[in-house]
């Protein structure tokens, strides 16, 4: 079953709770869009800031969210190999205007979806005045979210490791719990097994 809103909260707490001062964060920079419009193709480069790592990226797709997100994971996904189990779903836009006439501002809201091997989907949302902004935010929102669970995944196999060979059975529950809540985001079987 798919983390609802309120799941995907309870999640990132989790995740931020276990990973504390380690959390990566992620940040698109100098962002530069080219529409190919003979062959509809989205030509994207951009600067990826992740912690402190800067990676020059450039892509293509269909539209410039696709561009993004592919681009993105085809960079990231050889270190953090759950970025593979996604699959951009959905991609829903809704701009509300605040005023009318010629220069009418308001707002865009976004709302992407993305599923992972078992079929579940997350929903990702931002909202922003410019449409172009607010892609990016929410690109940027997914995939942060999955790289970080990816990095607690890990960070709390290694955890409870360590309880159990302290026969710290209080740890052992607290850590298991916290695996099963990470686990909807994304079966990590491939992580969990590997030998770290």
């Amino acid at each position: 079953m798919a983390p609802t809103q309120d799941e995907q909260t309870k999640i990132s707490g989790i995740v931020q709770e276990v990973l504390s001062g380690n959390y990566v964060p992620l940040k698109v920079k100098n962002f530069s869009l080219k529409e190919d419009l003979e062959n509809d193709k989205s030509l994207v480069t951009c600067e990826l800031a992740l912690g402190e790592e800067e990676i020059l990226v450039e892509g293509q797709g269909s539209g410039v969210v696709d561009a993004l997100f592919c681009t993105i994971i085809k960079e990231l996904s050889i270190q953090y190999s759950s970025l593979n189990n996604i699959q951009l779903i959905d991609f829903i836009m809704k701009v509300t205007p605040e005023k009318k006439g010629i220069g009418s501002s308001g707002f865009v809201s976004i709302d992407l979806a993305v599923r992972n091997r078992r079929g579940n989907k997350t929903h990702f949302l931002h909202k922003s005045r410019s449409i172009i902004g607010a892609a990016i935010q929410v690109v940027q929102k997914c995939i942060e979210y999955f790289i970080n669970s990816e990095l607690a995944i890990v960070q709390l196999k290694k955890s409870l490791q360590n309880a159990r060979e302290r026969n710290r059975m209080d740890l052992v529950t607290k850590y298991t719990h916290m695996m099963s809540e990470l686990v909807k985001n994304m079966p990590y079987n491939n992580i969990l097994m590997e030998e770290k």
